[in-house]
């Protein structure tokens, strides 16, 4: 007779949530105040001391780990001028984040403020800044020039929304907090096992064998502004109404081999011009798993950033 003996082992995980320091390193043309966004709330956590947009200006917060990933760090500017532009550097343990990076949103509202007065700023009541943050309409990001005069890192760019809005009207300018502040950290609590675990068997993911052609996207170089396209965009994420500007990438249909097997061209005229979106309604960010012929992977949306049309191409 055989007696088998089955143990079953647990380890446990303890998370660490944590609040971190973030470092904030601002200056605006010419006021701001920053407010600290999760989920629907809005909370104002620093106002500028009117020192006019040359004096940077410096404060810390504290952020919860828990909440990194549906949390914003917010400035919202404004000037008695179409500008309310700002340099800015927000750092946290996982690194710094400078304004003019691409993971730096900027945004429109049609919020209107009292006229500013150089003797004294006004400042946006608790009110206001709920209408401000539920009304921002997402821009496509100017720059400007650098803040090395200003004691910058020169990577941080002054930015400002483009489009057009009245003046004396907010401006919004959104860091993620994920970019700046690490996630929740596991530890594992060890148990020792009682014998060697055997390996588990190896195997392979089926992945989907997908037609359609493959594309090569390549930047494009001397293109100017087309006169603004407004159109409607009607995917599976939603409907949304946005405005176009240039072509900034062309896709070609291109040939691939990948682990000896080959994938042919399906269309060879066929190719992708994809245009710049300069302004849109907000959408809905999906938690989603994508799966092509090299993986399987867990990602979530977040803004639309281009819109690609089927194209002609012609050699010159």
């Amino acid at each position: 007779m055989k007696f088998i003996s089955i143990i079953l082992l647990m380890v446990t995980t303890n998370l660490f949530a944590a609040n971190i320091p973030v470092t904030i390193h601002a200056t605006a043309d010419n006021n701001f105040i920053i407010v600290l966004t999760s989920g629907q709330t809005s909370t104002k956590v620093y106002t500028s001391n009117n020192s006019g947009w040359r004096v940077p200006q410096r404060t810390t917060l504290s952020i919860s780990n828990s909440r990194r990933n549906n949390c914003s760090i917010d400035f919202i500017t404004w000037n008695d001028k179409a500008t309310r532009g700002l340099l800015a550097t927000v750092t946290g343990d996982a690194g710094s984040l400078h304004s003019g990076q691409a993971a730096v949103k900027s945004f429109r509202t049609p919020i209107t403020y009292s006229p500013y007065r150089s003797a004294s700023a006004i400042f946006p009541s608790t009110s206001q800044i709920n209408q401000v943050i539920s009304s921002k309409i997402l821009s496509q990001t100017g720059s400007y020039g650098d803040g090395l005069i200003w004691g910058f890192d020169p990577i941080a760019k002054w930015i400002v929304p483009h489009g057009v809005t009245p003046h004396n009207t907010f401006a919004v300018h959104s860091f993620p907090c994920s970019s700046v502040v690490k996630g929740i950290i596991g530890r594992p609590t060890p148990i020792p096992a009682p014998f060697p675990r055997p390996t588990p068997p190896s195997f392979t993911i089926p992945l989907p064998n997908i037609k359609g052609d493959h594309f090569s996207c390549y930047m494009l170089d001397k293109t100017t502004a087309m006169k603004p396209e407004q159109i409607t965009i009607t995917d599976q994420f939603g409907r949304a109404k946005a405005v176009l500007g240039r072509p900034i990438i062309l896709c070609n249909p291109s040939e691939k081999i990948h682990r000896g097997k080959e994938f042919k061209i399906l269309n060879k005229k066929r190719h992708l011009v994809c245009y710049e979106i300069l302004e849109q309604t907000p959408n809905k960010p999906y938690d989603l798993e994508i799966q092509n012929q090299f993986e399987k992977r867990k990602v979530r949306s977040l803004d639309r950033e281009l819109f690609c049309v089927p194209s002609l191409k012609t050699h010159l």
